[in-house]
């Protein structure tokens, strides 16, 4: 039978890998690095323990995201938040905003003297999904407006890998899938226009005549296998710090503070996440002077903090934790015999676990519909959406 080739163990490549998986379908999945997961993992640290690389927050309404924990068996590894209520202001104020989410532009186009402009939208935009005012387009806002206006959000109640990866590894697995670790793609061997051998650093991989390529991997990457591809967007550093400190606000919780140094702080026992999204400002400082402005913050707001030292913490750097949306072309998930995955293949969409879910659907949907009919899984319906 006919094997999809997977490059790239991210939530993408994880994606379509239990996908193919769950329909019988032979799937060989590489991951150039040690661990799964991409941007959405967790590491070991002797201070605080494990913790993650980021705040990573879905929300209900990401139906492809809780299509994915579904078939890992984690529906129920997450924690739900309260969002925040929609602020008090002039009703000409959320006339404005409607005016302006109805039209095109950008997002920073609405008034400065708006109050929902840096008392909602902003913390919004920055938090939730990784952008400053100034890059995100209205579109790509109107699309996700309905995150914006669900009641609830939700986190992994223990750490990314634990309640987002390592099940899917599990669940692959279990329905016989290969997971190889340590195998980064360095050239793709055409014979015409039909792929013949993956090169890794130590192994040539030959492909049978129906194997298909699925490359879930980071927009660079891509460009640099594929040379045809648009150039890949301009990526956007995160710094998350995470502080051991016993406080005394309700756990758990979540919270977009205004006019801050940090764009959202998750409240777990014993603990205190800060994270700042858009890091390119704070990216040159040191790992100190970072966490000592961030706790000098989290004192500010919490005056019952104020005459405490700076406290165990870890610094957590993401040189590339996503894109910045543009108003462009997305770019064509098939690109003759290879199969794109990732969330960087629409331009418009933040970086956003939904998104990236969505787009390792739709790449495992393609990969099946190509399949040869007496390799195809039967009784099965594929819809081929690329936005969710």
């Amino acid at each position: 039978m006919a094997t999809v080739h997977i490059i790239g163990a991210g939530v993408s490549g994880l994606a379509a890998a239990t996908l193919l998986a769950e329909r019988h379908v032979p799937v060989k999945l590489y991951e150039a690095s040690t661990h799964a997961g991409g941007r959405c993992r967790s590491s070991q640290h002797r201070s605080l323990g494990t913790v993650d690389h980021g705040l990573y927050v879905t929300s209900p309404a990401d139906t492809q995201w809780q299509r994915y924990l579904t078939r890992i068996g984690a529906s129920d590894a997450t924690v739900t938040f309260a969002a925040p209520p929609l602020p008090r202001a002039p009703l000409a104020d959320y006339a404005q905003a409607l005016l302006m989410l109805g039209g095109h532009g950008q997002v920073s186009q609405l008034p400065a003297e708006n109050w929902l402009r840096e008392g909602w939208l902003a913390p919004w935009v920055r938090g939730i999904f990784g952008q400053a005012m100034e890059h995100m387009p209205v579109g790509a806002l109107r699309h996700q407006w309905r995150r914006l206006c669900r009641r609830h959000l939700a986190m992994a109640a223990r750490q990314a890998s634990e309640d987002y990866i390592s099940p899917a590894l599990s669940t692959l697995e279990a329905w016989g899938g290969s997971v190889y670790f340590g195998h980064a793609l360095s050239k793709l061997e055409w014979d015409g226009a039909r792929p013949t051998h993956l090169h890794f650093a130590r192994k040539k991989i030959p492909l049978a005549p129906d194997d298909i390529i699925i490359l879930a991997v980071p927009g660079p990457i891509a460009h640099g296998l594929l040379p045809s591809l648009p150039v890949p967007l301009p990526m956007q550093p995160a710094i998350t710090v995470h502080f051991h400190s016993l406080h005394r606000e309700t756990v758990p919780s979540l919270v977009f503070p205004v006019d801050a140094p940090m764009d959202m702080i998750r409240y777990s026992a014993e603990r205190m996440s800060v994270s700042i999204r858009v890091a390119t400002r704070a990216w040159p400082r040191s790992d100190g002077a970072i966490a000592a402005q961030l706790w000098r913050a989290l004192q500010q707001l919490h005056p019952y903090l104020a005459q405490l030292p700076t406290p165990p913490h870890v610094v957590i750097r993401e040189k590339q934790a996503g894109h910045t949306v543009a108003p462009l072309t997305p770019v064509d998930a098939q690109q003759g015999a290879i199969i794109l995955a990732g969330d960087w293949l629409d331009p418009l969409q933040p970086a956003t676990l939904e998104i990236a879910t969505a787009h390792g659907h739709r790449a495992a949907e393609l990969a099946m519909a190509q399949l040869p009919q007496k390799h195809r899984p039967t009784q099965q319906h594929f819809y081929l959406n690329s936005r969710n």
